[in-house]
């Protein structure tokens, strides 16, 4: 090599440049080395700088040390033979004791990083040089558990490649450093494939602050035991879940078990599980659901139990086995929960459920249907149901029975076209259900033959019967004709200003004499086409203040009477009272009966309008 390639700024070149390039074993041999410059390549003080346009067809490190030298300048290039750390690595001179990777690296070592703190490949990820750890395809967790601890103490991330790992056990979060970390992956690419039936694939007990995102828990449901969870939390806090894919665990989707509070489940979709979606039971308060997909499980799709403060909204929650969403099922004791804006369609049984022992929860604004029963309210109390659209279930709109429910709201609820040809009602309120509202209802049916509204038991035993209820200003839009307004079994019911539900007219065609029982099936208008002349009885009225008007309708042809009789509980102007086609009675029940007495229907205006 011609000693003209190289132009020094000193007259002599030192000894120190020849040890700079050969230290610790390592040769650097330059080979036919070709420049367009003479200056290109020069030694400055204690340097060797290469610049510019400079090609050479051999730049060969060398070396096989295992360890890293001990007192490192700045600018050292070292080539590292062992296996957990194989790599070439620089000395930059700012952290003590920390080599920087070009490429590879393992524990300590500091590489580039670009995403996280550490770097994880699978045993199939397209790149593995940008990793410090690579996993081989058997029990993948170990090398993640590593990564996880290799992690600053209480904070930093490990980034998961794409690809497919292999888990037997769990990846975990419990160590009292592990609060502050974080466990990304590239998205549905990163798979944690479950390769034992019973395996948690991830856990964390005892921590906060923690990151779950951008990653795909995978297994197959028939396989897997009731241990099997895609991710499990106990005693966790302020920590999210976010953007988790969860297919085919045995049991549970995501479960947050005891005491976690304030964590946050987000954007994630999990179906296909053998038991539950998503599950938050054990004292787990403050916590919010939000914008998941939890659909296609064995059993509910989301589900609180004994928790309280927590939040579920804006999720799709549908075609789930059980319940869609439930508060308080089985170990009951919820409290002042929120569940709004869901859109919860064809699950098998209730599409929202509320107790038994639920109490202060708020449903408000969702979407509930084709589901077995939209809503379903069971020994529970202080809840509110509101702005809720109910549409097209098999059953009910809104189920309230079982006994001390008490002190529900149910206001401004559309409940449209529930319970298809068959009998069942809009809103039923069953055995022992007491001091409830129901106000500000709109009900509408095209074809069933059950009521817009009904009250009382479905048996008639006494201590059963549902008393005090409060119905004020709903709306029935339309219903099958011949069917009443309300189905009152119950004791005491209460209307708005004692005018009962509606006034709008009930019509009745018949050609055959009949009681009118308006206590049972409360109405203020009735107005009777009678194809032949017929007479009317009149049974008691409900409550004090009730009132009735009669009217008679005309049918092409010759006009038909109605004739009223005085009897024990009617009291007319005459009597009898005949209403010719288009007159008009009106009455008022004076309630006496409730108070031991003879109550009587008392009339109060008579039209003749022929």
């Amino acid at each position: 090599m011609s000693c003209e390639l190289f132009k020094f700024r000193k007259s002599k070149v030192y000894k120190k440049l020849l040890l700079r390039i050969i230290f610790f074993g390592l040769l650097i041999t330059v080979s036919e080395l070709i420049t367009l410059d003479s200056k290109l390549i020069y030694a400055q003080g204690d340097y060797l700088e290469v610049k510019g346009d400079t090609r050479t067809d051999t730049l060969t490190f060398s070396g096989d040390r295992a360890d890293f030298p001990s007192t490192p300048v700045r600018g050292e290039i070292f080539y590292n033979s062992q296996a957990s750390n194989k790599g070439t690595y620089y000395y930059d001179g700012t952290t003590p004791d920390l080599w920087e990777a070009f490429t590879g690296g393992g524990p300590g070592t500091g590489g580039d990083r670009y995403v996280a703190t550490q770097i994880v490949a699978a045993s199939n990820s397209l790149d593995i040089s940008r990793a410090d750890w690579t996993c081989d395809g058997v029990n993948d967790e170990v090398t993640i558990n590593n990564a996880i601890q290799a992690l600053p103490s209480g904070g930093g991330a490990v980034y998961l490649l794409e690809g497919t790992y292999n888990i037997s056990g769990s990846i975990t979060f419990s160590a009292s450093n592990d609060s502050g970390k974080a466990l990304i992956g590239a998205g549905k690419g990163t798979v944690l494939m479950r390769s034992s039936n019973s395996a948690i694939i991830i856990y964390a007990r005892n921590v906060s602050n923690i990151l779950i995102s951008q990653l795909s828990i995978e297994g197959d449901k028939a396989t897997g035991t009731s241990s099997n969870r895609g991710i499990f939390w106990y005693f966790v806090t302020n920590s999210k879940i976010d953007k988790v894919w969860v297919r085919g665990m045995g049991w549970i989707g995501i479960e947050l078990n005891s005491d976690n509070n304030n964590n946050t489940i987000s954007n994630c979709r999990v179906w296909e599980n053998g038991c539950h979606g998503i599950a938050i039971w054990g004292n787990s308060n403050n916590n919010i659901i939000i914008g998941n997909d939890a659909s296609s499980n064995d059993d509910k799709g989301i589900y609180l139990s004994t928790s309280a403060n927590n939040i579920v909204t804006s999720n799709i929650v549908w075609s789930n086995s059980s319940r869609g969403i439930d508060v308080g099922h089985l170990m009951g004791g919820n409290a002042n929960n929120i569940i709004s804006n869901n859109n919860v369609q064809a699950n098998y049984s209730y599409g929202i459920s509320i107790g038994p022992f639920a109490y202060y929860n708020v449903t408000i604004g969702n979407n509930v249907q084709s589901n077995l029963c939209g809503i379903m309210v069971d020994r529970s109390y202080s809840n509110v149901f509101a702005g809720n659209n109910i549409q097209g279930n098999t059953r009910e709109g809104i189920y309230n029975s079982a006994s001390n429910n008490t002190d529900n709201i149910f206001l401004g609820n559309t409940i449209y076209d529930n319970g298809g040809t068959g009998n069942f009602d809009g809103i039923r309120i069953d055995r022992d259900v007491d001091t409830n509202l129901i106000s500000s209802n709109i009900l509408y049916d095209s074809e069933g033959t059950g009521y817009p509204i009904s009250i009382g038991p479905s048996d008639t035993a006494p201590t059963y019967i549902s008393e005090n209820n409060y119905l004020v200003g709903n709306l029935v839009s339309s219903w099958p004709t011949g069917y009443g307004i309300i189905n009152d079994l119950g004791t005491n019911t209460k209307y708005t200003d004692k005018v009962k539900m509606t006034l709008q007219q009930w019509t009745i065609s018949t050609g055959s004499s009949f009681s009118l029982d308006v206590a049972t099936n409360p109405r203020s208008y009735v107005y009777v086409i009678p194809s032949s002349n017929i007479t009317l009885t009149l049974i008691n009225g409900k409550s004090a203040g009730d009132l009735l008007i009669i009217g008679n309708g005309k049918v092409s042809g010759a006009a038909r009477t109605i004739t009223i009789n005085e009897a024990s509980n009617v009291n007319l102007g005459a009597n009898p009272r005949i209403l010719d086609a288009n007159d008009t009675l009106k009455l008022i029940w004076n309630g006496s009966v409730a108070e031991g007495g003879t109550g009587k229907w008392l009339e109060m205006y008579y039209a003749a309008n022929n």
